[in-house]
């Protein structure tokens, strides 16, 4: 095998450094290389052969319009090997006039450049001639001449070299070296330095090379004919026609040669290189197989040394004869598509609404490419068959559209209920009435015959559109649309409203002189009317899914409104006072069990008192007159009591009593006659009685104990119903436990097992806080992330049953390691 070695970089070698001195004369630089200036560093050789090259390494000396020897001509055709900060420039020494002095350079800025040292000549190297002409890698060419006896390096093109070792022949006269298989078409060049030997030659300027006046013309593989299965032989440059993963065949002379095939070109993105063939012992003939991404059009063989020679023209097999059915197909359904050659397939898309691709799941089976689902939102028309090359097949098909057959009423009122009757009205995700800026949010029943919905209030009488989840319409008979004569909405608060218990909301509505009332939950509420709008106060025990209630004087309509229901909550219980508790009927106070019913543990009790000169007491008895237990208000050792003594404060004015569960118990477990507590006493006046209830906002929306792991049966799934009324910046947690002395995460996905990524997080898993290394503690954790609205509709979009955990209906899925999960709320 011959040995190739090639020049990369030129750097300084000190061993043939020379000075130089400037027009300007500044002192010699110690910096080898300088950006932005030019500086020369050393140059060579030196002596130098008449006919030889003369080398400049420095700076930037691509600058460099012309070189100055004495007794000759300014030389300006240089040779620049390299621009930049490390640069070299060559120029050849004439033969004939060259004297011995220093050498001036200059730049294109007519700045002048002179060495210090003179330059000297030595005996040349004759280069008399090559033969033959024309050779072709791996035979032998003859170098005549002179003094080759002191040539050490022969380099053919794009630095090719080939070491003195390796020639065949060497003498004075003559050598003969075998042409290499990197080896071009151009000039040869003598070299009086072995560069091969040295580790770093580089910057080495003290060799002569010496270039032949003729180039040695390299031949390159030859092609004689293109064969495959399908076009038999063809000459060399002629067109094939091939299916991806067949072979073609190319028979011809020094085939050996191939390095590799090409395909496309790099400019258009489609290049690509076939490196895997079979070559026939005499090298006479070569195969490969095509592969699938192969684009159409030329091909050329890319010898060893980089020489490309066109082949031919390939057409690759694309599908014909394609029909798709059923026609038409139901968007969720299955589409198959018949034909020729569909096993070249490798992608299938259709188009959405806006003319934009979307992806189309399938698989190749029994000859046939069968799409299975159809995407919901693919628009009909022509699908696309993409093959890996790039060719892609157009095939028509058509979608199922629905159809209305009837309405329950041929005339309705607007505000009314209506329904749709029809056929795969299950595609259709909304409904527009004539005139409506209100298009209405629809689901399907009874297998999509059948759409029930409330007409909006500014529909007028008209043909309603039916919107597909595609975004394709279809339209609907005309109907009957009776306008509303009592006070409705125009415009609710939006999404993302913060409607708070407490506060007010502000909507826009039509027919408001008809309007006598509000209510929100059946509470009447307080409410300003201004213009259009209508600003309602929400009342303070507002829930989070409310109801508001617009009452006319001829008609009702209901809205349901989001709300954000208060965290602590006041009621009333008595307030009659100022009233001096006495022992006897007038002086004690009765509370009615109605308001015990569903408060929660924790409540406040307050009594707002005056208290007198004297030592008093309230006795705090439960509805059948027992003391209640309060652990804090005590008398003597006796619960139930509150005293000046325990007060202990004489300027108080409001008692708090915590309603824990055993008093709550107590309380609701001897109600008697409609009372829950009797309060009575002596020197003390009782003003009113309240009681404060912290309402907790956050929702238990699973419970259990599921130690997490990656296998089915050991994860947990949250229902998508949670996720229907869900809003944004609502958080969910995660309540879990977990060894401290091992890492652990929880891994969150959606419904259809794609990662579900938080804003607080980069990407679906969570680590627990673990303090790995250390000692073994079991201990409870707790994780927060926030919902966005892309959340909220990826988990509604994604909904699934999940058969590994016999979950129906599922919009988020929790595995993980080490952690042992406890509870999942949302607030």
């Amino acid at each position: 095998m011959n040995k190739i070695f090639k020049i990369a970089s030129f750097m300084l070698l000190t061993l043939t450094f020379t000075g130089l001195q400037s027009c300007n004369n500044d002192d010699y630089c110690t910096y080898q290389y300088d950006a932005g200036i030019v500086r020369l560093n050393a140059y060579g050789p030196n002596p130098v052969i008449r006919g030889g090259q003369l080398r400049f390494v420095g700076s930037n000396l691509d600058r460099i319009t012309k070189v100055e020897i004495p007794g000759v001509s300014p030389i300006t055709n240089i040779e620049v090997v390299k621009k930049g900060t490390e640069s070299e420039i060559r120029v050849t020494v004439p033969k004939d006039g060259p004297e011995i002095g220093f050498v001036t350079l200059t730049d294109n800025t007519d700045a002048k450049y002179t060495t210090k040292t003179k330059l000297e000549y030595t005996e040349n190297i004759e280069f008399e001639k090559f033969a033959p002409a024309t050779a072709m890698p791996g035979e032998e060419i003859t170098i005549s001449g002179d003094y080759l006896n002191n040539v050490h390096m022969v380099e053919f093109a794009e630095n090719v070299y080939v070491s003195e070792d390796e020639f065949t022949k060497h003498d004075r006269y003559e050598i003969k070296v075998v042409v290499p298989e990197a080896a071009r078409t151009g000039k040869i060049s003598l070299y009086d330095k072995d560069i091969t030997k040295q580790e770093d030659s580089n910057a080495d300027v003290s060799y002569n090379i010496i270039k032949s006046e003729d180039a040695l013309i390299v031949g390159t593989p030859v092609v004689g004919k293109i064969s495959t299965t399908r076009s038999g032989a063809v000459d060399a440059l002629g067109t094939v026609t091939a299916k991806m993963n067949e072979t073609i065949t190319i028979s011809g002379d020094y085939l050996n040669l191939v390095s590799s095939f090409k395909f496309g070109e790099k400019g258009d993105g489609n290049e690509v290189f076939v490196e895997d063939y079979s070559l026939s012992d005499d090298s006479k003939t070569i195969s490969f197989t095509l592969p699938a991404t192969a684009p159409d059009g030329d091909f050329s063989i890319v010898c060893t040394s980089g020489v490309l020679v066109p082949v031919g023209k390939v057409v690759t097999i694309i599908p014909t004869e394609c029909v798709a059915s059923p026609a038409p197909v139901k968007a969720g359904e299955t589409l198959t598509i018949s034909g020729k050659d569909l096993d070249v397939v490798s992608a299938v898309s259709m188009l959405n609404i806006s003319n934009e691709p979307v992806e189309a799941t399938f698989k190749y089976e029994n000859g046939k490419i069968v799409i299975s689902p159809v995407p919901e939102k693919a628009v009909e028309g022509n699908l696309t068959l993409h093959m890996a090359n790039g060719n892609n097949v157009a095939v028509p098909f058509t979608l199922v559209k629905p159809a209305v057959t009837s309405y329950s009423t041929n005339s309705v009122s607007a505000g009314g209920a209506l329904s749709i009757n029809g056929t795969n009205l299950d595609l259709v995700k909304k409904v527009t009435f004539n005139g409506s800026e209100n298009p209405v949010e629809v689901t399907a029943e009874s297998n999509g015959t059948v759409i029930n919905l409330t007409v909006p209030m500014d529909s007028q009488t008209g043909a309603p559109t039916l919107t597909l989840v595609n975004g394709t319409t279809v339209e609907c008979p005309s109907i009957s649309i009776v306008e509303a004569v009592f006070c409705y909405a125009t415009e609710l608060p939006g999404e993302d409203a913060e409607n708070k218990a407490g506060e007010t909301l502000t909507i826009k509505a039509k027919n408001i002189d008809k309007l006598t009332s509000i209510e929100i939950n059946g509470e009447k509420c307080q409410y300003v009317v201004s213009k259009d709008q209508i600003i309602i106060g929400i009342p303070e025990n507002a829930s989070a899914q409310s109801t508001m209630k617009l009452i006319s004087s001829n008609g009702e309509i209901s809205y349901n409104i989001a709300v954000i229901p208060n965290t602590e909550r006041t009621t009333v219980l008595w307030n009659k006072g100022p009233v001096m508790l006495t022992w006897s009927a007038e002086g004690q106070i009765y509370i009615s069990d109605s308001y015990f019913n569903d408060i929660a543990e924790g409540t406040v009790l307050h009594l707002y008192i005056t208290q007198t000169e004297n030592w008093g007491q309230i006795q705090l008895n439960n509805g059948s007159w027992s003391q209640i237990p309060t652990a804090e208000w005590t008398n003597n050792g006796a619960m139930g009591y509150v005293t000046t003594s325990n007060i202990n404060d004489a300027s108080a004015t409001c008692v708090d009593i915590t309603l824990t569960k055993e008093v709550l118990d107590n309380i609701r477990a001897n109600a008697a006659y409609g009372n829950a507590l009797i309060f009575q006493g002596q020197d003390i006046i009782l003003n009113k009685v309240t009681m404060t209830e912290h309402i907790s906002l956050e929702t238990t929306i699973w419970k259990g104990e599921k130690a997490l792991d990656w296998g089915d049966g050991n994860r947990v799934c949250l229902p998508a119903s949670v996720f229907e009324t869900a809003k944004p910046k609502q958080k969910l947690r995660f309540y879990y436990s977990f060894n401290t002395n091992a890492w652990g995460c929880m891994q969150l996905f959606d419904g259809a097992w794609t990662g579900l990524v938080f804003p607080s997080y980069e990407k679906n898993q969570i680590d627990v806080p673990s303090t790995y290394p250390g000692t073994d503690a079991i201990t409870d954790g707790v994780t927060e992330v926030e919902l966005t609205s892309e959340i909220i509709a990826q988990l509604l979009a994604s909904r699934q049953d999940c058969g590994a955990e016999n979950a129906q209906d599922v919009a988020v899925i929790i595995q993980g390691s080490n952690c042992t999960m406890k509870k999942v709320t949302i607030e």
